[in-house]
């Protein structure tokens, strides 16, 4: 049918003059909009992309070449006169009628077998304009290295002598019919957009490739490849997804800050918006906005117009892929709820919280192996960080998963088992992160009553516990208790209760009030002091040497603990036990806080948050690719001349180191208040 069609058109032009076919131009470019006419021309002559070139590294040990930007002439044409024809002759075998398909010699592909010209590649040079072009793992191909053609990186493009692919030959090939073409391009992309989010072209290349590839749709690109059927073209988009939206940096840093106060709290990464609406009708275009004009303007919410959600859900539950592309999907469902907006539609998605909950926060499964690649089944870390997430968004929230999917039930399970090789190389991160979302529930004033069921196994265990991160989380619970406790007496007074309604059934529930009074937590500063002192110790003799891999985060989560007992205690009803404690501790506190202050140690670390701030150090360095669109939290990693094991452990000291200083201002200044207070009402008392 369609063939036909064309033969008729194609008649129906050839009996037209040259001016009725410009008239007939002219009424078609009436009919459609201005700006899709635009993009239509722009992929006539290339992919749009802007090309991305090398510059002068700032680096003073490994200096580049300076290479200006590519004129802008389509990429990727096929050059059909790059070397003279091959004949039999010219083979370095004799050809056998009895071989099959060899019977007759196919030029357009036998002539990409001879040698390069080298005179034409020579030609050339670095004077002429050449985009910056990568290999496959997404390092920049240095064009005046030579690479052999064993590599690989030699194609069938606009400069078949030059090595390695361009942005604009990339997004051709993940148009491929040819799924190992999709699949090549796409892993490449990723390793692209990866080193570009974490700073590694920064100082190298001109243009920022992350905001290059956003303004040439890479979006839409990439959304196509979530759709296809093959299920490996379908996982290296997903790879790519978690490249383009997931920061790693990111992820680390907020790690890192999980010790403290404000650990439980998710950052809201809101796209900035340049231009915002000042009239009735702006807010009533923006209202009807489609989702490529969203797009431009924020990432997250033009995904969530393109069923980006549903179709996540259905790689989940029906495709069922291996744990790489489980754990990624579910790191993306994390970066994507950074705004309370996109955290609602994500719970409304139909059957997505079903899916995570059911499938990778199982109540009962066969312990895990050590290379299982299956992801489903069992308990993931990055399932368990979403849930995490999803509660941060709102009480409400919280309350939903407690009631509808039983999270609570989720996390005691495990919490409360003993047996490592039950869950397999992920046995630390997962406790660690079920205790980190059970103290974002007990902020909430949800959980309480399992603490009480469960207090002797936690008291053993941070006794006993030899992971310093699962130490680190266990404190972090315990001192989000003591808050929970101060909060009973007002809570019971008001009897507020937070109801939500089922879209399903009906039904409603209600959310469960703290269970806990201050004599149940009290006791709880015995053992948490002795190991906050004990700590501090450990960082006077420790620290000056070991400062670059000094994990602070174990005496920052002490402290804060120590602060918040403190705090709680002067505001319960007056009561002997209530105080008989902190007045004991005051004085050994005060005495290790003097030598703390004027010990070697600390005024090492007062150095070290100087040369860590980017205000304070000449040499700082900020190395994170970010767009208006699609923000991150512009965390600093390393320089790109700095091993990624010495960078673990430095970047440490920058949030810990200060976050430390806060803990150590707020005691003191707690110090001061309730030596004086605990004294004249413990007079008062006798």
């Amino acid at each position: 049918m369609m063939v036909e069609i064309s033969k008729e058109n194609e008649e129906k032009i050839s009996h037209m003059s040259h001016e009725e076919i410009i008239e007939q131009q002219k009424k078609l470019a009436a009919m459609f909009d201005t700006s899709l006419l635009e993009k239509l021309k722009n992929r006539k002559k290339g992919s749009g992309i802007s090309s991305v070139s090398f510059k002068p590294t700032t680096d003073r040990n490994n200096p580049a070449p300076l290479i200006t930007e590519n004129s802008e002439k389509p990429v990727a044409t096929i050059q059909k006169d790059i070397v003279d024809p091959i004949s039999s002759s010219d083979l370095p075998f004799k050809l056998d009628d009895k071989w099959l398909h060899m019977d007759q010699l196919e030029h357009e592909k036998l002539r990409w077998l001879k040698p390069l010209d080298e005179h034409k590649k020579n030609k050339k040079g670095i004077k002429e304009k050449l985009s910056a072009r990568f290999d496959f793992t997404g390092e920049v191909v240095n064009p005046e290295e030579p690479v052999g053609a064993a590599s690989g990186l030699h194609h069938h493009g606009d400069e078949p002598e030059a090595a390695g692919y361009t942005l604009e030959e990339l997004y051709i090939l993940v148009r491929s019919l040819n799924a190992a073409q999709k699949v090549l391009a796409l892993a490449t992309l990723s390793n692209v957009l990866r080193k570009a989010k974490s700073g590694h072209y920064l100082y190298l290349l001109n243009n920022s490739i992350v905001n290059s590839l956003l303004q040439a749709d890479i979006v839409l690109l990439l959304r196509y490849a979530l759709d296809e059927k093959s299920e490996l073209v379908v996982a290296a988009a997903v790879n790519a997804w978690h490249s383009l939206l997931c920061q790693q940096q990111d992820t680390k840093s907020l790690e890192l800050l999980s010790c403290s106060m404000t650990g439980h709290l998710v950052p809201e990464l809101v796209a900035v918006d340049v231009s915002p609406p000042t009239t009735e009708e702006e807010i009533i275009e923006r209202e009807e906005e489609q989702y490529l004009e969203v797009l431009k303007r924020d990432v997250i919410s033009g995904l969530l117009l393109m069923d980006f959600l549903p179709r996540l859900r259905y790689i989940l539950e029906v495709i069922r892929p291996q744990l790489v592309v489980c754990s990624q999907i579910l790191d993306i469902l994390c970066r994507m709820m950074t705004s309370s907006e996109t955290s609602y539609k994500l719970s409304r998605t139909p059957r997505l919280l079903n899916v995570v909950f059911e499938e990778f926060l199982p109540m009962s499964f066969t312990p895990v192996a050590e290379n299982d690649e299956c992801g489903h089944g069992k308990p993931l870390v990055e399932a368990m960080r979403f849930a995490r997430c999803l509660c941060a968004s709102g009480r409400t929230m919280a309350v939903d998963l407690i009631a509808r999917h039983g999270l609570m039930e989720r996390i005691v399970r495990y919490v409360s088992s003993t047996d490592p090789s039950e869950f397999g190389v992920v046995y630390s991160k997962l406790i660690v992160e079920s205790l980190l979302t059970w103290r974002t529930l007990v902020l909430y004033g949800l959980g309480c009553e399992h603490y009480i069921i469960l207090r002797p196994s936690l008291i053993t265990r941070l006794q006993v516990e030899t992971d310093d991160s699962i130490i680190v989380a266990l404190v972090c619970l315990l001192t989000s208790l003591l808050a929970a406790a101060d909060a009973t007496a007002s809570t019971d007074k008001r009897k507020k209760t937070v109801h939500f309604s089922d879209s399903t059934t009906g039904e409603s529930a209600e959310a469960p009030s703290p269970a806990l009074d201050w004599t149940q937590v009290s006791g709880l500063i015995d053992s948490v002091y002795s190991m906050a002192m004990k700590s501090v110790q450990n960082f006077l003799e420790s620290y000056s040497e070991h400062h670059s891999t000094y994990d602070l985060s174990i005496l920052i989560s002490l402290l804060d603990f120590v602060h918040s007992y403190l705090t709680h205690a002067r505001l319960q009803p007056f009561h002997v036990e209530c105080f008989v404690t902190p007045q004991a501790i005051l004085s050994d506190t005060v005495k290790i806080f003097r030598q703390l202050l004027t010990s070697t140690a600390f005024s090492k670390l007062l150095i070290n948050i100087r040369q860590s701030s980017i205000l304070l150090n000449e040499s700082g360095y900020l190395t994170s690719e970010s767009s208006n669109s699609l923000p991150s939290l512009l965390s600093l990693p390393k320089p790109a001349n700095i091993d990624e094991a010495e960078v673990g452990a430095s970047t440490q000291l920058k949030p810990q180191a200060i976050h430390l200083l806060l803990s150590l201002q707020t005691l003191i200044r707690l110090l001061r208040s309730t030596l004086s207070s605990i004294q004249l009402r413990f007079n008062r008392f006798v």
